[in-house]
């Protein structure tokens, strides 16, 4: 790597490349300045500024790959977490409903007695969440990219398809009809 110096000569410290180069993005990105206007203004060679500015863009890449990994991350957490909890309310909704019933059934002389009755109500359990669970698998593959368009052949072939169609009619032909001669019910 070539020396990079300030403008007196010296060679630039750790310091003052990370105080040039936030200087650089300011200017570039804020106030649309070239690597020339950019170099003046600084005080640094047109060649410092640009290996400088290919650095910070290289940062900058770096940055938002690892920001878009970091948020598919998050979101396919946040999917799987959700898809526990449809699966969960699933597997609660299939449990049999249990229900106690009080009925009061007469009064004699100012005592009255309760009948409990119980029931169990077997179900199926409630579709909604099985789709809340599709909903789940359809968001992952989109995220993760695994439903890519598939590629197919759209070319027609004139030739092999009147090929096919002779060969086709020639099997019909080769059908013969059952003659009404040897049907018994006639």
């Amino acid at each position: 790597m070539a020396e990079e110096k300030n403008p007196q000569g010296k060679r630039r410290t750790q310091l003052q490349i990370v105080r040039d180069r936030r200087r650089m993005a300011e200017m570039y990105l804020q106030q649309g300045l070239g690597q020339i206007e950019i170099a003046e203004e600084l005080k640094l060679s047109q060649s410092t500024v640009s290996r400088d500015l290919q650095e910070l863009i290289s940062e900058w890449k770096k940055s938002a790959l690892v920001d878009v990994d970091d948020a598919i991350a998050e979101e396919l957490a946040k999917i799987n977490a959700l898809e526990l909890e449809y699966w969960a309310a699933w597997r609660k909704s299939q449990e049999p409903n249990h229900k106690k019933t009080n009925v009061k059934k007469s009064e004699m002389k100012g005592l009255g007695y309760l009948k409990q009755s119980a029931s169990e109500e077997q179900r199926i359990g409630d579709p909604r969440y099985l789709a809340g669970v599709q909903w789940c698998i359809e968001q992952r593959r989109a995220i993760l990219g695994l439903d890519a368009p598939i590629k197919r052949d759209t070319e027609f072939n004139f030739d092999e398809w009147k090929l096919k169609r002779s060969e086709r009619l020639k099997e019909v032909q080769a059908i013969k009809p059952v003659s009404s001669e040897s049907d018994p019910e006639q």
